[in-house]
C-alpha cells in the first residue's frame, strides 16, 4: 500500500540518501540546499511516498495562499523540483503514485497542485514515466522555460569551431595570446566579493540570492567533505 507521510527532521538521511539515488534529483532537492532558506519563509509541506516501508519518491513543497486558494507548490526559492523518484519505477507506479498525490491534496483542503520538474538535462538517465503519469492525470503546462547544455566532446578536432561564432574564436585566440586563462579556484571568498560588488552597482542595488547562507556552504558539506561544484577563475595568473 502506498502511504503519503509529511516531512520532518528525522527523514533527513533517508531523504538525502534517496536523492542521491534517483534519476531525475539534484542537490536543489536535498535538505541541506532547502533549509538554509530562513525557515519563516516559506510553509514547508514536503511529502514522502512510501511503499513496504521504502521510499518510492520525495516531494520537496510548500504551502503557498493565493487569495482564498490555497496551492501546493513547489518549491518557492528553488530553480525546480518536483517529484523525485528512481529509474526503476515503473509507469503503472507512477501512475499510483501521482493519483496518490492528488488524493492526499484533496483530502488535506489544497485547490491546486503546482509543480517545475528538474529539467531532463539534469537526469541522470532516460525517464519519462512520471511526466506520462502527470499528462495521463490531468496535469497542464503552464508554461516552458529554456534550458540549454553543451556537450564537451573531448578530443574532437576543431571542437571550439564548431560551438563558437567566427568572431567569438578570433577573441578566444587572442585572449590566448595576452596570456588570459582559466583555473579551477576553490576560494569561494574572492567570487563572493565579486559578486556582491557587481550586484551593487545594479540599478536596483541587488543583493546574492542566496546571501544569508555562508559562501562555504556551497564547498562543505555538514561533515567537512568537499562537494563536487566546481569555481573558476578568469584572468593574468602567474
Amino acid at each position: 500500500m502506498l502511504v503519503v507521510k509529511s516531512y520532518s527532521k528525522e527523514h533527513e538521511n533517508k531523504w538525502e540518501g534517496f536523492v542521491g539515488s534517483s534519476v531525475n534529483g539534484t542537490f536543489m532537492q536535498e535538505r541541506k540546499f532547502l533549509g538554509y532558506h530562513p525557515s519563516d519563509k516559506f510553509s514547508d509541506h514536503s511529502l514522502i511516498f512510501m511503499e513496504d516501508k521504502r521510499i518510492i519518491a520525495v516531494l520537496p513543497v510548500a504551502v503557498v495562499q493565493q487569495a482564498d486558494k490555497r496551492i501546493l507548490y513547489s518549491y518557492p526559492g528553488d530553480s525546480h523540483g518536483g517529484l523525485i523518484i528512481k529509474s526503476s519505477l515503473s509507469t503503472k507506479k507512477c501512475l499510483e503514485l501521482v493519483s496518490a498525490l492528488v488524493e492526499y491534496c484533496a483530502m488535506n483542503g489544497f485547490d491546486y497542485i503546482r509543480l517545475k520538474p528538474v529539467p531532463r538535462v539534469y537526469h541522470s538517465g532516460l525517464s519519462d514515466q512520471l511526466d506520462f503519469a502527470l499528462r495521463f492525470s490531468g496535469f497542464e503546462i503552464e508554461y516552458t522555460e529554456l534550458a540549454t547544455a553543451l556537450e564537451l566532446k573531448k578530443g574532437e578536432d576543431h571542437f571550439l569551431k564548431q560551438v563558437m561564432s567566427s568572431t567569438a574564436f578570433r577573441n578566444y585566440q587572442k585572449a590566448l595570446k595576452c596570456g588570459l586563462s582559466v583555473i579551477e579556484d576553490a576560494d569561494i571568498n574572492d567570487y563572493w566579493a565579486v559578486l556582491e560588488n557587481k550586484l551593487e552597482h545594479c540599478p536596483r542595488r541587488l543583493i546574492p540570492a542566496h546571501a544569508a547562507a555562508k559562501p562555504d556552504f556551497w564547498l562543505y558539506d555538514g561533515v567537512g567533505t568537499k562537494k563536487q561544484f566546481y569555481l573558476f577563475g578568469l584572468g593574468y595568473f602567474h
